[in-house]
């Protein structure tokens, strides 16, 4: 995984019970770093991820401070907004061609609870 996320974009969607859902996200890692950004505005994230200063500016830009930890079988990602953390945690990531899957994730949301969601998770790489 180590060698599929830094500074690649993604949509990101899920499916459950076979039917895609149709809230898609797109995720812009860093190359050499562990940032993101994340934003429904797939042209935020596309031009964000054209130079490392546009990425810089846009990751100012943001409310919340995104990072990301990957291991060989998982991928971590972390919001802190408010001085409150909330991470996702893709557990069995298989990657392929353009994209990777993961079948399940847990979560922890800051004042939300935590648990764990059996649903399959796409990363579509789009740059």
């Amino acid at each position: 995984m180590d060698s599929v996320v830094p500074g690649k974009v993604y949509q990101y969607s899920s499916f459950l019970n076979g039917e895609v859902n149709n809230r898609v996200m797109y995720v812009a890692f860093q190359e050499g770093g562990n940032k993101e950004l994340v934003s429904q505005d797939r042209t935020t994230v596309v031009n964000a991820a054209k130079s490392q200063t546009d990425f810089d500016k846009a990751y100012s830009d943001q409310t919340a401070k995104w990072e990301y930890n990957v291991t060989k079988t998982t991928l971590t990602l972390g919001k802190k907004e408010d001085d409150q953390l909330s991470q996702w945690q893709y557990n069995k990531v298989f990657a392929y061609g353009d994209h990777f899957t993961s079948k399940d994730f847990y979560y922890q949301i800051a004042k939300g609870g935590q648990g764990e969601v059996k649903q399959k998770m796409t990363f579509k790489e789009i740059k």
